[in-house]
């Protein structure tokens, strides 16, 4: 946006232009004025041409000076100010900390998921099977994971109690999805490969039990029985949850195999 300093500089350089050609006019006068009077070698005294160019130029040089003193006079004031009243800096004027991105709802669907995947690994013994660090506690990432699972449900607590904890529940889901990402990443690439060889030997023999076990094709007590030796196998080698046990079994056709085994 132009203000009226702006303009008003615009438009000086009009006035000096005009400056210079009069002033070129007055001193074409006086040379004209001059080289007439050189042709009287009797006369003493100016002639009225040469009179007039100086007179032309004193009233120049006026003009002039007094266009300068008007411009001046147009110029803007600088004024001090006290830099803290700046919205930036003046805590009176800031605006209100941005809150958080996301509400409470939509951190505990994030966190829903996490554990809606964690629960359905629970509930499958075949993938207990295929991966059985997941469900081993004494499995660093897991142990991660499991301590972040803590973390993300104080957290929760705690932000329902007091809104301004939100972004730390936040940040809690966050890290509670890394270390789920984390755990069930290692616990598939690694299968039972760090187990001990009694063990891994154990998870192999449960597998293939688990095979029969689900093989609709097969006899019923057949299925039972390997659905039984399975569950026995991977328990000494993990916790197997109840509801792990209990989903094996209605899929065989019964209701729960008892937990002494």
């Amino acid at each position: 946006m132009r203000t009226e300093h702006d303009a008003y500089r615009a438009a000086h350089p009009k006035v000096g232009r005009a400056f210079i050609i009069s002033m070129l006019l007055g001193f074409g006068l006086l040379m004209w004025a001059l080289w007439d009077q050189s042709h009287d070698y009797y006369r003493r005294w100016p002639t009225e041409q040469v009179q007039l160019a100086i007179a032309y130029w004193i009233a120049l040089g006026i003009s002039w000076f007094y266009e300068m003193s008007q411009y001046d006079s147009h110029l803007p004031e600088l004024r001090t100010f006290d830099a803290s009243k700046l919205p930036v800096l003046d805590r009176s004027r800031r605006l209100p900390p941005i809150g958080p991105r996301m509400g409470m709802d939509d951190i505990d669907r994030r966190r829903e998921v996490v554990l809606v995947a964690y629960g359905a690994f629970l509930s499958d013994i075949v993938q207990i099977a295929n991966m059985p660090l997941l469900a081993d506690p004494r499995c660093e990432v897991t142990d991660r994971f499991t301590e972040a699972l803590v973390v993300a449900e104080d957290a929760r607590a705690a932000a329902t109690r007091d809104v301004s904890r939100l972004p730390a529940y936040r940040d809690a889901v966050g890290a509670l999805e890394k270390a789920w990402r984390d755990a069930t990443s290692f616990a598939r690439r690694k299968g039972y490969a760090t187990l001990a060889p009694e063990d891994q030997s154990a998870v192999r023999r449960a597998q293939r039990l688990l095979e029969i076990a689900l093989d609709e094709n097969a006899y019923a007590p057949e299925r039972r029985e390997a659905m039984r030796k399975a569950v026995d196998l991977l328990r000494s080698v993990v916790d197997v949850p109840a509801q792990a046990v209990t989903a094996i079994g209605h899929r065989v056709g019964r209701a729960q195999i008892p937990d002494g085994g």
